[in-house]
Order: structure tokens, then sequence, then C-alpha cells
């Protein structure tokens, strides 16, 4: 305890005037200092409260030197005083409280008895040991810990009697803080982040920069540390209004803070410091001690110490070391990094309490005593005896010190040589555990079999279903030699023993922490709130929470997740992710995957081609899907690969949040790629390579029915030689009639039926499609041989049969086996189907085409229409979409028109106002004859509009119109409307019409259609409002033609736009 040597006053005390007469030379000291200075005179003697562990007057007094001195007691105990409030709690003016005696009248008589029993009660209040405790450590408190876990921004240090401190990446030291600020300025420079962004990303970066405490610290060496603060609220993100505290030690490893109170006088040889890397070099370190600002300390690479070495050393990195010596220009301490060294003997002691230099109280508690040892403290310790001891806390307030004769703190190591976590892991379960002691108060001490680390279970938490107020060694359950049941809950590096339980709850419990969760893991929990958010909170168990995202709630997506996530409803999830250091625990509910035996996918380097797994579909895109796995695991789902048939948009295949099947098709972890597909591998094997290889596009097979969805069937393709080849047959290849007489055909046919005269279309090997059809005209060419399956069958002037692949604006390309694909172009297709939607043609329709030009180099070829007759299979100029049968017009309202196909483009002929839209008049030219007039093609001019803002308010209901037919109507795709306007249930098709009166005064389809090109910059057109965005409003030149105009643009007054609606002049702009 302390130091062997008896300090010299510091010249700022105040002398004493009785002591100036009589002031005498101290001896001199055993250990020669670092830097001596001049010593004042001995300060007034003051009566100073004796303490109750003196001993008694016929004891023999001890010297620290051995031998007598020229001093008297009092001005020996006087100097003593002086002495040690300058080592420990800085120099100030000793306050003694006299003693005032109570006059003899105001005093009661007390007999011999009553005053023994208050000398007993005395000496038992001086023998009382404390140990530290949350209240005990008050801000400013010094205490030593040891280190025990480091994370990205703090450190844990586990303290005495089982309590554990953090220290913040800001109060490590002061070097480390300016790395850090240097960090959070240089993240600053874009502007549109906030402060809190700034610094998880100079956190982030902090381990690439060299602020990173795993690198700068290691589990187990021992610290000195100052208390900042020993209690904060509670800071929660899922508590709200709570008004509870969480106990939290925060504390600072700062030199200038552990060293507050040492000058360069009190830097004995043999005293510990604490110090901070401020500069390697190549032959140890230069240090900051914190104390004054011109000494530094200079640790050689020689003293470093055990298991360290300058290469390691980072700049801002603590540590604890001794003094050594000191330079010859006193401005240099030299330092050394092994802690091992003979503790002080300055300290007298009785039991586990006593006093250093007279008047300051050492406290040893229990946990530091070795108390729970087969011998107990009684006979370990007697009074009067000098004790080897470690000062592990200073108290401020009450002043005194806190002691530790453990055997792996004396020479600062560790309990046993292997880590105390490995041999037990934390939640790791003991059967048997006998109690070796029992303190009643505090609790059981345990052989958990580890020798030389026993455990400890406080009282608190010995049962969780009864309180229990004292324990005995004698009697009870929980008696000495006893056997329970406990739970490791942590591991104490300082007290050198395990944190057990024996509370059944934390026996029954799957995990103590979020790092015990395994990734994958089946866990079970109760819904502790749906957040507003659509999340929902899962309580795990005791302070351990984990959180369901909207997505991974259920199989099928829930309006009201409230319903169904009830407070308090017990589930079963599966763990998708987890962040011990941010304590985040992230869950899927979906049954699909919790219920699934598929292996889990949880990293790119495990996983291996063929794995089959389940994953959730997180985003849709155009050529496929993204599939997210457990821990962040994604993975490529290619269009091609998501079934058996084709599909061509994703988005109406599949949904975000869906859960699919997948197996692995390849893995890259370097680049942290993965490729998957929904397809069954074990379908297709190699013997169906080479079957599928052998298929030539353009043969006619035959198969059966296995699987019927809304658009295709799936079938598989007979007599190959290998089971389970299949194809994709969709509807609009089932006939050469309308879509109408293809999906009765559709309706008809049922799974496990056999199909004949089957048409290889195409084939893909590498996605092991193949594309088939059974249209009677595409068979009967391939039968005959003239059906077009490479590019050598093409020749000129021959008439081809195909179906039609595509259409753009200006093209129609079709399709033959082999996909092999011909163009149409504009003046190749006849004058009649020019202005119509998709010129009259709709996809997989059945088509007869001429060979006008081939391109050998290119492998290109172009097909015409104009001199070819309509055949069998072929599908007249104007689309027939009513099917094959009755064609006759009823109750027509122009008697001319007995036939619906008597209805063609450029013919004039009356319609009657079904009903009157805000866009368009929809009419009737028959019972069974629709047809659609535009508000584009019903005003000739600007001033033929008479109410600008409801043009179309003056046409009634039965009102009978002059119109002209200029095409068809593409209903389906909602062309020329709004996208509110519903679908017509009709068969027949819907015509486009124009009333405008310079359209119907002679027939004709020219100058009626206006096109793009036709429309010049700076023109004024009158055009109509289809709807009004925040940036823009949307208007109607033409049935085909829309423009964009500017919020701002609309009006001059921006109070105009919110009451703007039916027509308007604009002009052109580009």
């Amino acid at each position: 305890m302390g130091s062997d040597l008896k300090r010299k006053r510091s010249q700022d005390a105040d002398p004493g005037p009785a002591n100036k007469s009589q002031t005498k030379k101290l001896p001199a000291t055993a250990n020669k200092r670092l830097k001596p200075e001049a010593s004042a005179a001995a300060s007034k003697p003051e009566p100073a409260k004796l303490s109750t562990f003196r001993s008694s007057k016929d004891e023999e007094k001890s010297f620290s030197r051995g031998g007598g001195s020229v001093l008297t007691p009092l001005e020996f105990k006087q100097i003593s005083i002086d002495a040690a409030k300058d080592a420990l709690f800085e120099t100030e003016n000793a306050k003694a409280k006299w003693t005032k005696k109570k006059s003899r009248r105001e005093e009661p008589k007390k007999d011999k008895t009553s005053k023994k029993d208050e000398s007993k009660k005395g000496e038992q209040k001086g023998i009382k040991a404390e140990g530290l405790s949350y209240k005990r450590l008050l801000p400013g408190t010094l205490v030593l810990g040891c280190v025990s876990q480091i994370s990205q921004t703090d450190l844990a240090l586990s303290l005495p009697n089982n309590l554990t401190g953090f220290v913040p990446l800001t109060s490590i030291s002061e070097l480390l803080n300016k790395n850090f600020e240097a960090l959070v300025r240089d993240s600053d420079d874009d502007e549109d982040e906030d402060v809190e962004e700034n610094i998880e990303t100079a956190k982030s970066e902090s381990s690439e920069d060299g602020v990173d405490l795993k690198s700068m610290f290691q589990i187990g060496p021992y610290l000195r540390a100052y208390v900042v603060s020993s209690s904060e609220p509670t800071n929660s993100k899922y508590s709200t209004g709570s008004k509870r505290f969480k106990k939290r030690i925060e504390l600072s490893l700062d030199p200038v803070l552990t060293n507050n109170g040492l000058t360069t006088t009190e830097l004995v040889v043999g005293c510990t410091v604490q110090a901070s890397v401020t500069s390697v070099e190549d032959h140890g370190l230069v240090m900051n001690l914190g104390i004054g600002n011109h000494l530094k300390g200079f640790l050689s690479s020689k003293e470093l110490g055990k298991g360290r070495s300058v290469t390691d050393a980072k700049e801002g990195q603590v540590m604890l070391c001794t003094t050594i010596g000191l330079s010859s220009n006193g401005k240099i301490v030299k330092l050394s990094g092994g802690l091992e060294q003979k503790p002080t003997k300055g300290g007298k002691a009785i039991g586990v309490a006593g006093k250093v230099m007279g008047l300051v109280d050492a406290k040893m508690d229990f946990f530091h005593a070795s108390g729970w040892e087969e011998k107990d403290i009684e006979s370990k310790f007697k009074v009067g005896e000098k004790i080897k001891a470690h000062v592990i806390a200073t108290y401020s307030e009450p002043r005194k010190l806190a002691l530790s004769i453990l055997p792996h703190v004396l020479p600062f190591t560790q309990p046993i040589e292997n880590e105390p976590t490995t041999i037990l892991p934390i939640a790791t379960i003991i059967n048997t555990a006998k109690a070796l002691n029992i303190e009643p108060k505090i609790g059981l001490f345990l052989d958990v079999g580890v020798p030389g680390v026993p455990g400890f279970v406080h009282i608190s938490r010995i049962s969780s279903d009864s309180k229990i107020e004292a324990l005995s060694n004698d009697s009870g359950l929980y008696q000495t030699d006893s056997v329970h049941m406990v739970r490791i809950i942590g591991y104490n590096s300082m007290d050198g023993l395990y944190l057990v339980s024996m509370e059944q709850k934390v026996l029954d419990q799957s995990f103590l922490r979020v790092k015990d969760i395994k990734i994958g893991e089946v866990v079970k929990g109760t819904i502790d709130r749906v957040l507003h958010s659509g999340r929902v909170i899962v309580n795990l168990a005791e302070g351990i929470t984990g959180i369901v995202d909207e997505l991974h709630l259920s199989d099928v997506k829930l309006k009201h997740p409230e319903k169904k996530f009830r407070e308090g409803v017990e589930v079963k999830a599966r763990v998708l992710l987890t962040d011990p250091p941010k304590r985040k625990v992230r869950l899927i509910l979906k049954k699909a995957i919790v219920n699934s035996d598929a292996p889990i996918i949880s990293s790119y380097k495990d996983t291996n081609s063929g794995t089959r797994s389940v994953g959730t579909l997180v985003k849709i895109l155009p050529n496929g899907a993204i599939v997210k796995f457990f821990l962040d695991v994604c993975g490529f789902l290619p269009v091609s690969e998501m079934r058996e048939a084709y599909i061509q948009d994703p988005h109406e295949h599949s949904t975000v949040g869906q859960s699919v099947n997948v197996h692995v098709l390849s893995v890259d972890p370097a680049s942290q790629k993965l490729r998957v597909s929904c397809k069954d591998p074990n379908l297709f094997g190699e013997a169906h390579k080479v079957t599928l290889a052998k298929l030539p596009p353009g043969d006619v097979v035959s198969g059966t029915v296995v699987e019927k969805s809304a658009d295709d069937l799936i079938v598989e393709i007979n007599g190959l030689g290998a089971e389970g080849i299949r194809g994709v047959l969709v509807t609009g290849q089932l006939t050469d009639g309308s879509r109408d007489k293809s999906l009765g055909v559709f309706k008809k046919l049922r799974a496990g039926q056999k199909l004949d005269d089957l048409l290889v279309l195409e084939k893909h090997e590498e996605r092991r499609s193949i594309t088939l059809s059974m249209k009677p005209s595409l068979v009967k060419a391939a039968k005959g041989g003239s059906m077009i399956s490479k590019f050598e069958d093409v020749n000129e002037g021959e008439i081809v049969r195909g179906w039609v692949r595509n259409t753009t604006l200006q093209s129609l390309f079709v399709g033959f086996a082999g996909g092999i694909v011909g163009v149409v172009y504009k003046k190749d297709r006849p004058a009649e189907v020019q202005s119509l939607p998709n010129f009259g043609y709709v996809k997989n329709q059945s088509i007869t085409c001429r060979v006008v030009y081939i391109d050998p180099s290119e492998r290109r070829f172009r097909l015409s229409l104009n001199s070819v007759k309509s055949g069998e299979g072929e599908a007249p100029a104007v689309a027939n979409t009513a099917g094959d049968t009755e064609r006759l017009t009823v109750n027509p309202v122009d008697a001319r028109f007995k036939h619906i196909d008597d209805y063609t483009s450029g013919r004039l002929t009356k319609a009657k106002v079904v009903s009157v839209q805000e866009t368009q008049l929809n009419v009737k030219l028959a019972d069974n004859v629709q047809g659609r007039i535009d508000v584009s093609l019903v005003f000739e001019t600007w001033d033929a509009i008479k109410d600008k803002k409801s043009p179309l308010a003056s046409f009634g209901k039965g009102s009978v119109l002059g119109v002209k037919i200029i095409g068809i109507h593409d209903a389906r795709n909602h062309r020329f409307l709004a996208i509110t306007h519903q679908k017509s249930n009709t068969k027949t098709p819907i015509f486009e019409l124009s009333a405008r009166p310079g359209h119907i005064k002679e027939e004709g389809i020219e100058r009626c259609i206006t096109k793009l090109e036709d429309i010049t910059p700076n023109s004024t057109w009158v055009a109509f409002l289809n709807n009004i965005s925040e940036e823009c409003a949307r208007a109607n030149i033409l049935p085909g033609i829309r423009g964009r105009i500017r919020i701002l643009d609309l009006s001059k007054r921006s109070e105009d736009t919110r009451i703007l609606t039916g027509s308007m002049r604009c002009q052109i702009l580009r």
C-alpha cells in the first residue's frame, strides 16, 4: 500500500508556528527520488482522530526503515498525514474537527458495560469493508480495470466487484480525439449529409485510417480509469416516454485525468503511471503523461513488456507503465511496460481494513480478500500484520483507498493462462456447481470446474420465484457444499470470477446475448408491438428484441398487419441478420422460409453450385429479379430461369416480397456474385442435354400436357428417347383464328391430355426451353417442307407462312421456326392498314408474306404483304377480333351498313351518342358495333368551342352525328384514352371516328390523319387537358398525339392553374 518512502511536504504547505521553533532535520530516505525538492517545515500539529485499529500501548512501534527516530510521535504523525495528502489527493489545507467535550451536566452517566458495548460497536463499524458500487463510484474516482471487450466505438473494462465500465472512443487520449475529429471534418465535405451520418461515416472509416481500437488494445491488460459518470437515462429508440434509468459507468483513460494530482517529484522509481503514445520511433515510443506541458515519457522497445512490439504500437494508444528512471535534464521519464513489481509494504492493516500513514482508510472487500477460499479471512489475516496489496480504487468522498490481494492482481496477470470464456463460454449451463463459500448478504461462491476461477451468483440471481434476504452456511437449500444448476452469464477479469445465475427464467432462455443467436436459427418470441411503418417488434428474451420488416411478415401482402400481429401473440420466426455491436436482430415470419428444411445461404464463400435454398424477391428488374437470403447475401435470378415457360415481363409473373425456392447456378465469392434459378436441375441431366441438341427446329412432334397456367401450357414431348424434356405452348399458338377462338381451345385442354402435330418453333439449350406451336397453317407448312427453319431456306419471291412476332411504329416483324425473323416495312403494307393501330395485326397472329429482298451479308430479308391475297390461316387487313361467328349488324344507325365488314376506313356514316365523357363521346354505329369520338376530333377551330371548360357539354345522349371512320381503337392498350377508362366487353372492334366538319364533307382517309412529323415548332394548336400533376399538365392535340405543358407555362397567375380544365390554345415548343 502506497510507497516505502515518507514523502516530504510540498513547499506550498503552510507551516504551523509551533514547528518553526523546533524544526529538525529529517533522516534521508531509502529510495532515491527522481527530482528531489527542498522540504518545508512541518505544519502546526493538529489533534487527529485515532484509528479504531490502533494497537495497544504496550505494542512495539514499527518503523519504515528499522531503528528509532528523533521525532516525537506527534510530529511523526503530522508529517505522515501531510505526505499522504500530497501524494494521493493533491495539496489542500487540512480542516481538523475538534471534538468538543460535553459538560458533565449534559453528559449522562454510563456504566462500564455500556462503554464496552459501545467500544465493540465502534470496532465492528471500523472493520466493515465495503466494495465498489454504482453509488460509491462518484465522478472523479480513480479505479483499476481490466480490458474485457473491444468494439468499434468503445472499450469495456472489468472493474472490481463484478462491475463493468465503458470507455468511449473520444475518452481514450487527446491524440486519438484529434484523429477522430479529422475524419469527421473530412466527411463534412458533403453538405447534404447531417452530423450523425458524418460521425457514422467517420467511425466506419476509422479502421482504415488508423483509429482501430482492436489494433490498439488487447483483452486482458490492466488500465487506470477515471470515472466520468455512473448512470445515464435509457437511450432506446423503441422506448418512448420511459423514465427508467440504465446503470452505465462512463470512464476515461486520458492520462490528464488518470494521472491527476501527480507531480514530477512524486514520480519515484516503481510508481505506476498511465501514458498515451504520441509518436512511434525506431527504438521506442514517445509517451504523453498528462503531467505538465514539458514533461514527456519514453518507453524503450526493450521495456515494452511481454507480447508487445514497436511495430504494433499506434499513436493515441494508452498503456499503464511503471517509472524506472529520469533523464539528466529532468524532462523525460523513463518508463517500462512490465507491471510485475513488488508491492509496497507501507500499510498497516488489521483484518481487511486498515490505515495508510495513520490517516487514509484502506478497505478490502470480501471479493478482493479471496474470501471464497477454504481458509476464512479471520485465519488468513492477523491483527497488526503487514500485507502486500495493490490499490485498485481511490474514493474522493469520503477519502479512502480500495485494496486487492488477489493472486492475479498483485503481478497484473490473468488468473489462468487460457482465456476463461473459451473454457466455459457465456450461456453455458453447469448441472453440478458446488457451493464453496457463502456471504450471507452478498451471494454464493461456486466451483464451476475451472481451477483458480470460481463462479459467483449474486443473492438477487439465486431465485426468480421469491426474494432471498440472507443466506446461511449451515442450513437451507444454499448452504456450503450444496450442488446447484447454474448458467454462466459473464466473466469479470478484474475479480477473476465467473458471473453465474441460478434463476429458472435464465436457465430456460434460449440465448443471453445477441452474439449467441445463430443466423438461420428458428426462434420463438412474443409480439411486443406493431409500428406505424408496418414493422413488427418481437421480444425474443430478456433485453433482446428483433424487428421484422413489412416485406417479411407474411407470404401474402397484409393490408392491416396490426390485426394479425397483436401484442402478446406468440410467433415462430427465423433469424435473417444479427449485428451484436449494435444489438440488432432481423427476423422473418414467412412460413415458407420458417418451415423450410432447405439449407440456408448466409455467405458467398460457403455456398456451392447446386445448393438449394429459399429466398425472398426484393427487387424486380426487366431482365430478372434480385433474391435476398440470410445475412444480406443476394443473388440474381434471370428471367429465363424464373420458370420453364417463357416470360416476357417479370413484373407480370413475380412480385416483391414473394418467397421462391431456388438452386445456385454459379457463385463468385471474390466479387460477391450469385446466380440462381427456379428450375429444377434434377429434371435435366446429361441425357436430356444430348437429346435437346439433336432436336431440330421445324420438326413436328407429339406431347402430353403436364401443367396449365393462365396463359400457356407446359407440354412434355414424347418419343425423343429421354423423359422430362418439356416445351411451352402459349395461347396465341393454338389456332390460326382470333384470340377468342384460341382461348376457347385453351379452356378445353386439360393436364394429361395428349397433343399431336406440335411444331418445334425455337429451342434454347442454355435456358433448356422449347417453344411449340399448334397453328394448322404452320404445321402444314412444316410437313410440306416450306417452313423456314434456317436462313438458307429463304428464297426471294417465295410465299412463306409465319406469325406476327412484334410490331413497332414503322415495321412489322414476322417470325419463323429456328428464330428466323423477317421484316415488313411501311411501303410493303396495304394502304388500308397504314393508319390502324399495330397495322391491324396482333401478336402471334398467323400471316402469309412474300419474300422481296435478301441480304446474305447481314443475314436478313424483307417481306411484303401487298401482293399477297388473304388465304387459309391468314387474317384480313383489318384484324377480325370478333371471331368467326355472325358478322351482321343489328339495328344500324345508318341503314346502308348491313355487315360489320362494311365499316372500313374513310367511309362516312351516322352514329348515336351513348354517353358523354370529359374527353370523348361514346357512340354506337349499330347495337352490336361501338365507336368513340375523341374530343380533339369534334371541333375544327378554337372559336367553335362554346364552353371552353367543358367542350362536350353541348352534346346529349341519343344525339345522332355524322361521322367518318378513321380506324380502330385499341381498347386493350387504352390507346388515346385516360388510364382510368375501362375496357370494352364487346367482341367486335371499337371504331375510331371523327366528327370534324372538314372531315365529314367527303369520304376518304386523306387529310384526316395528322402524323407527328406534321407538327412543327412554334405552331398553334387547340389542346384538351387530360390530367394535371404537380409539375406539368398533359394535353391531347389528337388521339395519338399528346403533349406536356409545364405548370408555369399554363397561366401567368399561379392560382389559375388550380381551376384549369377542358380546352386551351397552346404553342408547340419542340
